[in-house]
């Protein structure tokens, strides 16, 4: 199995009046690659581009990512966002929409009695949207 991959997702959708709606959502993802072993001409290997173990032999660099977590895959992931419907007196209704979402990688060491937290951001992401619907 070259890689392990596990976690959980939450989704909570509320509406406090017949117009608006509030969604949130919360996935956990922890993985990592069991065995992945790669080769590339040494010339072309820069050691400092990579946290993985490397050798360079006859020209050749292996880089083994065993035990580190996958490339593009967050620890964490979220999304929120708030809808409002207005309707409209001739019928049909105006929905505005507002939504974020963001990805990140957290990763905790101990440094002496501190406990560190790194947390990069991969991807935010702001969207607002309005959809006119007439009946």
């Amino acid at each position: 199995m070259p890689a392990q991959i596990y976690g959980g997702s939450i989704e909570v959708v509320a509406r406090p009046t017949p117009a608006d709606t509030i969604s949130l959502f919360a996935e956990y993802n922890d993985n990592k690659y069991n065995s992945f072993i790669t080769r590339k001409p040494a010339f072309l290997f820069n050691p400092a581009s990579t946290t993985c173990a490397s050798t360079i032999s006859g020209g050749v660099a292996a880089i083994d990512c065993s035990g580190k977590p996958l490339i593009k895959a967050p620890k964490w992931v979220g999304s929120a966002a708030y809808e409002h419907r207005f309707d409209l007196a001739g019928g049909g209704d105006i929905t505005a929409l507002h939504s974020g979402s963001g990805a990140a990688q957290c990763a905790a060491a101990q440094r002496g009695r501190v406990q560190v937290i790194d947390v990069a951001e991969i991807e935010n992401v702001i969207d607002v949207k309005l959809i006119v619907s007439i009946r």
